[in-house]
Formats: structure tokens, C-alpha cells, sequence
């Protein structure tokens, strides 16, 4: 997945939700068809209720996995354990991504750079880089 994904939880609530819905279906299976795909339904109602907890589902990425999900879950022809290991796949991938998320309150911001002079700005420009002739072009 080389969408952007954004968090509306913490980290921690995100990873706890994913690995209880993988834990939820792991071992579950219906005695027949019928069983099994009704089962099928309530993992991929479960996993976009997930999604839609969890994540900004307005967002490209998070619309694709939704989008994906509820193909699956609306398609009567189709094999439950492939469709169910690219679930996983997705809620796995989606769990490694949530891990190295940073929250929005920690990405910085440049609000405080519009309330500064020129002088302070430049002052800060040269220190953020350790070549000096950066610094002097910078500078200029």
C-alpha cells in the first residue's frame, strides 16, 4: 500500500482494535457454504466498522481498502479463504503502518515561521543545515 493513511485514534487503540478482529475470525469456520459465507459477511462488516474507527476513511487509501472490503462482502461467487487472506494481508499491512504513524499533533508546524522577521527566519534557515556554503547562499 503506497497511500497516505491518517489515524483519527492513538497508535496503541488502533494495533489493539486490528489484532482483536484478526484474533475475533482466526479460528471461526462454518459448516458449510452457507455458514461460512454468512461468517465471511460479518468479518468484512467488522473490519470496515474497524476501518472506519480507526482511520480518516475519506482519504484515498483507507476509500480503496473500504472499497475492496465491501466488493468482497456483496460478491456471491466467490472462494471465502482468498478473499479472507487478502483481508488479513490488508489489516496486517495496516497494522505495520499504524506502528509508525506519528500523530498530528506531533508533526510540526509552520505557524510560528509567519510570526517571525526576516531576520529570525533566515537566523533559523541556516540553522537547520550544516554546509556553510548553504549557510551563505541562505544568508544572501
Amino acid at each position: 500500500m503506497n497511500e497516505i493513511f491518517v489515524g483519527v485514534k492513538e497508535i496503541g487503540y488502533i494495533e489493539t482494535q486490528i489484532s482483536k478482529l484478526c484474533e475475533k475470525y482466526n479460528s471461526r469456520n462454518g459448516v458449510d457454504y452457507i455458514q461460512q459465507r454468512a461468517l465471511f459477511r460479518n468479518y468484512c462488516h467488522d473490519t470496515i466498522t474497524v476501518f472506519e474507527d480507526c482511520f480518516e476513511t475519506s482519504m484515498l487509501g483507507m476509500q480503496r481498502c473500504v472499497n475492496k472490503v465491501k466488493a468482497y462482502q456483496t460478491k456471491d461467487d466467490l472462494d471465502i479463504r482468498i478473499a479472507t487472506l487478502d483481508i488479513v494481508d490488508m489489516l496486517c499491512e495496516l497494522k505495520d503502518i499504524a506502528i509508525i504513524m506519528v500523530p498530528i499533533k506531533d508533526l510540526p508546524s509552520c505557524k510560528k515561521l509567519t510570526e517571525l522577521s526576516a531576520e529570525n527566519i533566515v537566523s533559523k534557515a541556516k540553522d537547520l543545515v550544516k554546509n556553510d556554503f548553504v549557510k551563505a547562499a541562505v544568508g544572501v
